[in-house]
């Protein structure tokens, strides 16, 4: 399986401990001050290898040799998953209800191409199934023939990624094994077969036998000496390379504790943050709950009377919509409604909510949340106290570590001593080879051990370079796939988690719905912790990977602790009274109020109308009907009081035999009478024969032309139709100031005082099916209830509710987790950035050292024969002393 690094494996503790948090950013919190961390350094000593630590150039060339594209890790780490995932458990797709997958308002998800059996819904995304989508079809992460591929691809023979890292360590270790197996056969020809000396040119290569010709000093002695000086140059860089690389790994381990050690003091700070609002809002619950009830008994109006405005205006419209299209009022009832519906209601929705808030989040809720806070607590000392343990066991396994550095730091340089040993062991040999003195001239055979053991010793450290250099590709693969895991944490441990996860490290306070649960299970790791309360049954945490594959199927242990799902009447209140204190409830109103009081203006031009069209007849004053009257409201229902300049009409009435009428109410005369009276003109004579004023002659009557008459055949009444029309005209006027009126009186602006109005305010039919208030009084007393309501409501803060709401705020505040990020990311640092360079140093240093042992292997057995022989100018003079004497001889 694909290698996880340190950093990674503390993410992995942490992810399935956010699980069910939701982001809240209604709250305005103080930022919090984050505590400078001092680098802890090795055994406490102040040593620093930033000025000559090349942890970062050694990561680099790591990472250029490993360069890899991001498909490649995220190839890796989805067969991680597959490999992890028990797809018999994790393949089934309903759960319980209580568990499962659900939208926004608490209603599990159906998908298109299943449903579930009753009781049960579609679980969350998890290591098989994707996120659950209402209405589509559901996928699964990967194709079902994948997980079954996984451990091939991770740690198969062929094409896996085991094989990708271990395939360079092993063509290393061939290699090595290569050439300690040619130093072997050369060993062999040297010290063993001797008779090849002779037999064959070729074996002076390994021939102990100085050449007889001499050597040249510069050379062929100088320059390899040289070179060998120059080898135990690397051999030494090689050793320090190792030694410095090993103390940043000290380093790193030791800010990792730190850091570790960091992530245990921010969760006991955390804790303890959460302990004290939680305490103070335990004993604050009651009284709140009291003064809660005191503010929205009563309060019904509010949904109520919202209502009854509402069909007060729909019975409004529907008894007066002819009255209203005459009036011309239809715009400003419109906005009337408008402003109600669009400016008011928005308030009173928010009234209510806060309202019902209280009665049903807190008042009802209060012995619950009371349990679950004082569950809380008891669990939080539990917590606080399990830290301590858990700081101790942090303790205990830095000091192990502390107590095994020196033999890593020997395991580390004992190859580097060694072979410093022997290259300088080698380098006093060639020193003391050409030596007189017997003693140091036996130091010489020092050149022939370096050069074995330094030929062996190179094979060696080219295994150990091999095996940190795969290392090296495990660590910096494993530190690329945490960046694939922290960019999105859905994959890996479902949407569920997932939510919380993201937050948490994208610095954002948290305010979820399993609080507790994410404390607990992230300072304890699942395979340390079990849990037992009176709420749920004995439940074992399992280990992560278990949990992962599993999360869906068993109950949260700390489900019966959620406490800020039952707090959450701070965030709703709090949410109504920042909406509420920003408004000016009576500037709403008025956006109703003021288009009644236009509509009320309006209402006069119905009657005005008529009234026009009888004075337009009534004040004709033409020749033939010379009606000169003009009628006001005040007067035109009692036509009798109009001032005129005379007393008798001037001109003649029918059936008066010819004499004027007057114009004074005859005894209980109504208007309509009396308009029928004096408007009642006499006929003219269209000719002299038979036409005259009645009662005629038995024998008929003659008149002149243009005679008044009110008989016979030739007398025309050409004012007749006038007069209808000044008589329907009134009638008109009657219906519409009666519609004018009662339109008037429902809508309340003011009250109807006219004589003739004999209904009340609203009119009785408007009463019975609607309202027993007008319009604008119901509009008005509900301004003066919603102002009172909400002035109570934003006096919130001078009760008790007010001081529970702050508990509740300074709690979720104290829901901010950046901690999480930020400690992961110097986990992060210490194992990617120094740890990591460490680790690569010691492999580059391994590196060089085989490649300077190689060297001074080579060097040394060239320069142990070489040594031993002379040089050219003895090789010269001992042949021409040689020469003389063969010459002598001769002679």
């Amino acid at each position: 399986m694909k290698p996880i690094s340190f950093s990674c494996l503390l993410l992995l503790v942490l992810l399935p401990f956010l699980a069910n948090f939701s982001c809240t950013s209604a709250l305005e919190c103080p930022p919090v001050e984050e505590d400078k961390d001092l680098v802890f350094t090795n055994n406490g000593e102040n040593y620093d290898t930033s000025k000559y630590s090349k942890g970062e150039l050694s990561r680099g060339l790591v990472e250029s040799i490993r360069n890899k594209p991001e498909s490649y890790y995220q190839d890796i780490v989805d067969n991680v998953i597959m490999l992890i995932c028990d797809t018999n458990v994790a393949s089934e797709r309903c759960v319980d209800e209580s568990i499962a997958a659900k939208d926004w308002e608490g209603n599990c998800i159906v998908t298109a191409d299943y449903q579930c059996p009753i009781g049960t819904c579609e679980r969350t995304s998890n290591c098989y199934w994707n996120t659950a989508i209402s209405g589509q079809n559901r996928t699964t992460r990967f194709d079902s023939s994948l997980y079954i591929q996984a451990a091939d691809k991770l740690y198969g023979t062929d094409d896996s990624y085991a094989r990708d890292i271990g395939q360079i360590g092993i063509i290393v270790c061939i290699v090595s094994l290569l050439l300690l197996f040619l130093w072997i056969i050369f060993f062999i020809s040297r010290y063993l077969c001797c008779c090849l000396w002779d037999c064959s040119s070729m074996c002076f290569i390994c021939s102990p036998i100085p050449r007889q010709d001499g050597y040249n000093a510069f050379r062929h002695i100088v320059i390899p000496v040289l070179f060998y000086v120059i080898a135990i140059a690397g051999v030494t860089a090689a050793g320090s390379m190792a030694f410095v690389g090993n103390e940043d790994i000290s380093v790193a381990i030791s800010n990792a504790f730190h850091h570790t050690d960091g992530l245990v003091e921010d969760l006991s700070l955390f804790l303890g943050r959460s302990e004290i609002p939680l305490n103070n809002l335990a004993n604050l619950i009651d009284v709140a709950a009291v003064d809660a009830q005191t503010i929205f008994n009563g309060t019904s109006f509010v949904k109520e009377d919202a209502l009854q405005i509402v069909n007060s205006f729909v019975g409004y419209f529907e008894l007066h919509s002819e009255g209203l299209n005459i009036s011309n009022a239809n715009d400003a009832f419109s906005e009337a409604t408008t402003g109600f519906d669009e400016r008011v209601t928005p308030i009173i929705d928010n009234v209510q909510s806060m309202l019902d808030t209280m009665e049903y989040d807190l008042f009802e809720k209060a012995d619950l949340i009371k349990e679950a806070l004082n569950g809380a607590l008891d669990s939080l000392d539990s917590f606080s106290d399990t830290l301590v343990d858990y700081q101790s066991t942090i303790y205990e396994y830095e000091g192990k570590e502390l107590g095994t550095r020196d033999v890593r730091k020997a395991g580390v340089m004992t190859l580097f001593l060694l072979s410093f040993f022997f290259s300088i062991l080698g380098f006093i040999g060639i020193c003391v080879a050409k030596s007189r003195s017997p003693c140091l001239s036996m130091l010489s055979h020092a050149i022939k051990v370096t050069g074995f053991f330094s030929a062996w010793l190179a094979s060696v450290s080219l295994i150990f370079a091999s095996i940190s250099l795969c290392l090296s590709f495990v660590l910096h693969d494993s530190c690329q796939m945490s960046k694939i895991v922290t960019q999105d944490f859905e994959p890996f441990v479902g949407n569920r988690i997932a939510l919380g996860a993201n937050a948490a490290f994208n610095d954002t306070n948290l305010a979820g719905k399993s609080v507790l649960m994410w404390l607990l299970q992230l300072a304890f790791p699942p395979s340390l912790y079990c849990l037992q309360t009176t709420h749920t049954k004995n439940k074992c945490l399992a280990l992560f990977f278990h949990y992962h594959q599993n999360r869906n199927t068993v109950g949260h242990p700390l489900e019966a602790f959620n406490v800020t799902d039952k707090v959450d009447f701070q965030q709703k209140l709090d949410e109504g009274l920042l909406t509420l204190e920003a408004v000016n409830i009576t500037e709403k109103f008025e956006l109703v109020l003021t288009p009644l009081s236009d509509i009320n203006g309006m209402l006069s031009t119905i009657s005005s109308t008529a009234l026009d069209a009888i004075n337009l007849a009534t004040s004709s004053n033409d020749e033939l009907c010379s009606f000169t009257d003009t009628y006001t409201k005040e007067n035109i229902l009692t036509p009798w009081e109009l001032d005129r300049d005379t007393e008798n009409t001037p001109y003649v009435i029918r059936d008066n035999l010819g004499n004027p009428v007057t114009y004074n109410r005859i005894g209980l005369e109504d208007s309509e009478s009396y308009f029928q009276r004096i408007y009642n003109k006499s006929g003219l004579c269209s000719a002299e024969q038979n036409c005259c004023i009645a009662p005629p002659p038995l024998t008929g009557c003659i008149s002149n032309v243009y005679d008044d008459c009110d008989f016979g055949t030739n007398c025309a009444y050409p004012c007749e139709i006038l007069r209808a029309a000044i008589l329907e005209g009134y009638d008109v006027y009657v219906d519409l100031r009666q519609k004018e009126l009662e339109m008037t009186a429902d809508l309340g602006v003011v009250c109807p005082s006219a004589d003739d109005y004999t209904d009340s305010c609203p009119t009785s039919n408007f009463a019975s099916q609607y309202s027993n208030l007008t319009l604008v009084e119901s509009v008005q007393d509900y301004k003066g209830n919603i102002i009172g309501t909400k002035d109570s409501l934003v006096n919130l803060a001078s009760t008790s509710v007010g001081s529970a709401m702050v508990e509740v705020e300074d709690f979720l505040c104290n829901m901010n987790i950046s901690f999480v990020e930020r400690r992961y990311e110097e986990i992060n640092s210490d194992v990617c950035g120094t740890l990591f360079g460490g680790l690569a140093q010691i492999n580059w240093g391994c590196w060089l050292l085989s490649l300077s042992l190689q060297l001074i292997a080579i060097l040394s057995h060239v320069l142990a024969v070489r040594l031993k022989g002379i040089s050219e100018k003895e090789a010269a003079y001992n042949e021409l002393e040689f020469s003389h004497n063969e010459r002598a001889e001769i002679y």
